[in-house]
């Protein structure tokens, strides 16, 4: 079983600086995260005006042209200038029904795709609001944290190194110092046997 990593709450400046970490991770996976379908974005949405208003010129009448941005128009006023449209054309019931189904699709579509919208402005002040509040937490929890807390941390732990390296001098320096203070010992004195050659 995985136990979860308990939160640094030994010391406010970490702590800090990771939630500001934690907080630009959530604003990058909000970016992401949110992937809709092509039946609920403005191309599909535009094409499906498109045809319906192709298929009403067929039948004989004159929409008004579509605006490149069907967003800045009203759903309503469109629907119903089509609905009019499908009334006024001189059309059998089966294709008449058909056209104000697609016209009340096309409505309750573009809707659902204002309300999107409106979502995803929404989504963008949040990730934009995680993202600036990530930066000042991680900036200022880092900053405080590196100058309350770490550079006395890495003092001590300088003047640890500093003071094992100078035991070390000294040790090597008083191990060379006993071995000079030492008389050598004596040399063997040993005696070479001569040996003479016959005559």
């Amino acid at each position: 079983m995985w136990s979860l990593p308990a939160l640094p709450t030994d010391n406010l400046y970490k702590l800090i600086t990771l939630l500001g970490m934690a907080m630009w991770v959530s604003a990058f996976y909000l970016m992401y995260a949110e992937q809709r379908p092509f039946e609920e974005s403005g191309t599909f949405i535009y094409s499906r005006a498109a045809i319906l208003r192709d298929r009403l010129e067929d039948a004989g009448v004159k929409p008004k042209p579509l605006e490149k941005d069907i967003t800045e128009e009203s759903p309503y006023d469109r629907y119903r200038e089509f609905r009019d449209l499908i009334h006024s054309a001189a059309l059998d019931p089966v294709q008449a029904q058909q056209l104000r189904d697609m016209n009340e699709q096309l409505l309750n579509t573009r809707l659902s795709n204002l309300r999107n919208v409106d979502r995803a402005e929404q989504m963008a002040f949040n990730i934009r609001f995680l993202t600036i509040l990530a930066g000042i937490l991680t900036t200022c929890g880092g900053v405080a944290w590196y100058f309350c807390f770490q550079r006395h941390q890495d003092f001590i732990a300088k003047v640890n190194a500093l003071e094992a390296f100078q035991r070390v001098l000294l040790a090597q320096a008083t191990a060379l110092h006993n071995g000079l203070d030492k008389e050598p010992p004596p040399a063997k004195k040993t005696r070479k046997r001569v040996t003479q050659a016959p005559t």
